[in-house]
C-alpha cells in the first residue's frame, strides 16, 4: 500500500443514488489493519471531534418508546417475513428495500409508491443507523481511508484500495480479534466485538456515496480489514447477501 503523506480529511459526500452491481466481486480473508485511532496517527492525519450539548434542566419521564428495527440489519427476506409477522403485505418490504439500497431514501414521505397508510406507520417498526463517519482521509494516489464510530467508544476502519480499472473496498467484520496473525496489527487486540450486517454494509454505503461525488464507484469488496470474517459468518454472510440483492 502506499505512504500517506499529505493526507488531508475531507468530509463525507453527501448521499448519492447507489445503482445495482451485480458485477461486484467480494472475496474473504485476514488481513492487516491500519490503527488510525493510536496517538501518533491521529497528530500525523489531524483529528475531528464532535460536541454534543449537554442539557442541564430536568425533563419530565417520558413513555418507554416502542422498540424499532434497525433496517441495514436485515436483509430482504428476513424484512419480508418481519412484515408479514405483522400482518403487513410482503411486498411493502421490496417497496422500502429498493427506496433505502437503490435510491438512497431513508425519508418515509419521499417514498412516493409506498400507501400513506403504511408509510405512517413506518418510523415505529424501523429506525437507519449506520456507523457514523469520524474522518475520511485521501490519497494523492487515490487510496481513502474511513475511521467510522460504532458506538461505545469502538471504532472501525475501511479502506479503499485503487488498482488500475478497479476500486477495491476493504472492509472490516470485528472489532479486534481472535486469530492473533503476527503480521496483523488487529491480531494483537483482543476481540471486543462482531459486526452486524447493519454496520459492515453501511462501510460500503458510506464509501459510495463519498466516491459518488467524484463519478466513481466501488467495484470489488473484500473482508481483509479489522477481524476475522469466518469469525463473524452469520453477519458476513447475510451483509454478502444485501450487497447482492438485485432490488438495491
Amino acid at each position: 500500500m502506499s505512504s500517506f503523506d499529505d493526507l488531508n480529511a475531507a468530509p463525507l459526500a453527501t448521499q448519492a443514488p447507489l445503482e445495482s452491481n451485480p458485477d461486484l466481486e467480494i472475496a474473504t480473508s485476514a488481513g492487516a489493519s491500519i490503527d488510525l485511532s493510536s496517538p501518533d496517527k491521529a497528530k500525523e492525519f489531524g483529528e475531528v471531534v464532535y460536541a454534543t450539548p449537554h442539557v442541564e434542566e430536568l425533563l419530565p419521564v417520558a413513555a418507554a418508546p416502542t422498540k424499532t428495527h434497525n433496517f441495514y440489519d436485515y436483509s430482504l427476506p428476513e424484512l419480508e417475513e418481519l412484515l408479514k409477522g405483522m400482518g403487513k403485505e410482503k411486498f411493502r418490504a421490496k417497496q422500502v428495500f429498493k427506496w433505502v439500497y437503490e435510491k438512497r431514501v431513508e425519508n418515509y414521505d419521499e417514498m412516493s409508491n409506498v400507501s400513506k397508510n403504511f408509510r405512517a406507520e413506518l418510523p415505529g417498526i424501523f429506525h437507519f443507523q449506520l456507523p457514523k463517519t469520524v474522518a475520511e482521509l485521501k490519497s494523492k494516489d487515490g487510496t481513502r481511508k474511513w475511521l467510522f464510530d460504532i458506538g461505545d467508544g469502538m471504532t472501525i476502519e475501511t479502506v479503499l484500495i485503487p488498482n488500475k480499472d478497479r476500486l477495491t473496498l476493504c472492509v472490516s467484520s470485528e472489532v479486534g480479534c481472535n486469530i492473533a496473525c503476527r503480521f496483523c496489527f488487529t491480531g494483537k487486540q483482543k476481540l471486543k466485538r462482531r459486526l452486524s450486517a447493519g454496520q459492515i454494509v453501511g462501510q460500503f454505503l458510506h464509501a459510495q456515496d463519498s466516491l459518488a461525488k467524484d463519478g466513481l464507484r466501488v467495484t470489488n469488496i473484500v473482508f481483509m480489514g479489522m477481524g476475522e470474517p469466518l469469525d463473524n459468518p452469520d453477519e458476513v454472510f447475510k451483509s454478502i447477501e444485501i450487497l447482492h440483492d438485485p432490488n438495491g
